[in-house]
């Protein structure tokens, strides 16, 4: 597992100082225990939850913290390929990213891709 910092309410960006996160002195601060899940390609991996999805590796394989992903909240699976993953959000629709290859991008389907239930890595 982790442990996400809250303050009032709110997540506080893990990559970011106390300071810089907004946090004053004398302000609460708790720590909530996460359960994480694991999902790799073969150059990146994504740890997640269902407040989100941490990536790290190479970014053409997915490893990239893009907007989309940072963005990412509710997240009910991740499954990978080898260079592209996709993520079922609460409200059923789709996230995909890394190599366009090999799914990274399903812009064109998106449409499609609503009321999910289950993904399948091939």
């Amino acid at each position: 597992g982790c442990l996400t910092l809250v303050s009032d309410g709110r997540v506080l960006d893990p990559d970011l100082h106390l300071s810089a996160a907004g946090l004053h002195d004398g302000e609460t601060l708790s720590a909530v225990a996460r359960q994480l899940k694991l999902a790799a390609t073969d150059r990146a991996f994504a740890l997640w939850y269902s407040d989100g999805v941490v990536t790290r590796g190479h970014p053409k394989d997915g490893g990239g913290q893009s907007q989309q992903i940072r963005n990412l909240t509710r997240v009910i699976e991740v499954q990978a390929t080898g260079h592209a993953f996709a993520a079922i959000v609460a409200d059923g629709s789709v996230a995909t990213w890394g190599d366009l290859r090999y799914g990274g991008n399903s812009g064109e389907v998106q449409q499609h891709l609503q009321d999910v239930q289950e993904i399948q890595a091939t």
